[in-house]
């Protein structure tokens, strides 16, 4: 985790989980106003805590690394069951490890582009340096992909992505992670000018080939 930028993790707890800190693996609050949201609006939010997050993606890791189409199955349905697995086993992790070893491990296994998994690689896919480097809009704009890797990539969908970064910079401020002349900064710089893409090879996507 220090070898990653505090924006970065500021970005990410910010948009999906600004209480990560404070639960024992699942926000009781933030399930029920997810809820409460999606029974009342087209605006769908998901409710998962980081420490959820990362189950699922450890899950479908395993079974993908390991070719089991059932359990990748069970890891993808739309299912509360498998919401109530998750939620279990973040439970449980999160009596076994420490918050920052599940916020690193989240960081080093989402998904931060269409075929970019983990920061490390994605940060070196879109902008060409390390993710100890990154600065917050960088890190808003990763950050920002998570929710929909193909429609904010910034790369095919620029004005998709720099709406997203926004919002997720919005939502730094509104969290006291930048200031009022930072969320001016970095919202208004064009993405284009941001991006310097080399195509990486790296991270889980091709751990199974290794």
């Amino acid at each position: 985790l220090d070898e990653i930028s505090p924006h970065m993790q500021h970005a990410v707890q910010a948009v999906e989980d600004h209480r990560f800190y404070e639960h024992g693996g699942v926000d009781v609050r933030g399930t029920l106003r997810a809820l409460a949201n999606n029974a009342f609006t087209s605006d769908t939010q998901g409710g998962s805590t980081l420490t959820q997050q990362y189950v699922k993606n450890a899950l479908l890791m395993d079974a993908v690394q390991r070719g089991d189409q059932d359990d990748i199955n069970a890891a993808t349905e739309q299912s509360y069951g498998r919401k109530l697995r998750e939620a279990k086993l973040a439970i449980s992790l999160e009596k076994q490890w420490s918050k920052d070893e599940i916020l690193g491990a989240y960081l080093n296994v989402s998904q931060f582009g269409p075929s970019q998994y983990g920061v490390e690689t994605a940060s070196q896919h879109y902008y060409s340096k390390s993710a100890a480097d990154l600065d917050p809009g960088e890190a808003a704009m990763l950050a920002g992909i998570t929710n929909g890797p193909n429609y904010y990539d910034p790369v095919a969908n620029p004005e998709n992505g720099e709406k997203r970064r926004n919002e997720v910079l919005t939502t730094m401020h509104r969290e006291g992670y930048i200031s009022e002349e930072e969320l001016e900064e970095y919202t208004s710089r064009p993405v284009e000018d941001m991006l310097d893409v080399q195509n990486v090879r790296a991270g889980c996507a091709d751990a199974a080939r290794s």
